[in-house]
């Protein structure tokens, strides 16, 4: 959960093309949204061992597909807008390969 998380804050602002205040108001949305779904991902795995039901699994396995899509989806992002490819491009679109699998 904390990797997951913290390939969010690992999108540099600065190596992204486009305005510098359009990306970081997206990299805080980002943030924001990828903590909620984070904690209510947890939130849901912790409410399903104290009472377990079809419909809480049902739940906490679509907050965590959720959450996996929405980081696969901004790292994807992330890489094709990327100034020039480095290290760092080619090591993120490998993580974003492994995502999709």
């Amino acid at each position: 959960m904390a990797l997951l998380l913290m390939a969010l804050y690992n999108i540099n602002v600065d190596e992204l093309t486009g305005d510098r205040k359009v990306l970081l108001a997206e990299k805080r949305r980002r943030n924001a949204i990828g903590w909620v779904l984070g904690v209510a991902a947890i939130a849901a795995r912790t409410v399903v061992a104290f009472g377990p039901s079809a419909s809480l699994y049902l739940a906490g396995s679509t907050l965590w597909l959720l959450l996996f899509a929405f980081i696969t989806w901004n790292e994807l992002r992330a890489v094709l807008k990327e100034k020039e490819v480095t290290r760092e491009v080619i090591s993120l679109s490998i993580c974003v390969y492994l995502l999709f699998g």
